[in-house]
This record gives structure tokens, C-alpha cells and sequence, in this order.
């Protein structure tokens, strides 16, 4: 497990080649099927979310999958480092 924060402003930001955030974390590791903030299972209003590793060594922006609720929390919580996919300065 790794603590991330929710990135804030980034809606706009469209990844080049996809329709969604969501829609390039699936490109890579499968569909999206549930929210993976660690103790929430919602499986509805997935969305990709920005968010950044709560470290001071390591600035760059990842998408995970997660509901709209856990998408809107300010505060660090869990995922599964292994779900994360980094995002590709272009």
C-alpha cells in the first residue's frame, strides 16, 4: 500500500489518444471495476483520478480508479501501489 493525495484542477487535462482518465488507466491494466481507495468497494461513478504519491522524492502524477466520493476527499488515504499508472508528460 501507498499513501496518495487527490490532485485538485486536473479535470480539464485530457489524455492525448483517449476519451477519459479512466479509459487510459483500462488501456493498461484492464477495466476499471470497482474504486480502489483501501475501504471503499463502491462500483458505481468510477472515475480516474489524479493523484500524487505523498513523498517528497517522487512528484509525478498517477490515475487510479476511483468513485466520484473518494475522488472529492482532500485528505491522504491507501491504494495499491501496483494499480497505480503513471501519467506521461507530454
Amino acid at each position: 500500500m501507498i499513501k496518495v493525495r487527490n490532485l485538485k484542477d486536473t479535470a480539464n487535462e485530457i489524455p492525448s489518444g483517449y476519451g477519459s482518465w479512466i479509459a487510459y488507466w483500462e488501456s493498461q491494466k484492464g477495466e476499471a471495476t470497482y474504486c480502489h481507495r483501501v475501504g471503499c468497494s463502491t462500483t458505481v461513478d468510477l472515475e480516474g483520478a489524479h493523484v500524487q504519491k505523498v513523498s517528497m522524492h517522487d512528484r509525478s502524477w498517477y490515475i487510479v480508479p476511483l468513485c466520484h466520493t473518494c475522488n472529492e476527499h482532500t485528505d491522504a488515504f491507501d491504494v495499491d501501489i501496483n494499480e497505480l499508472v503513471v501519467v506521461n508528460p507530454e
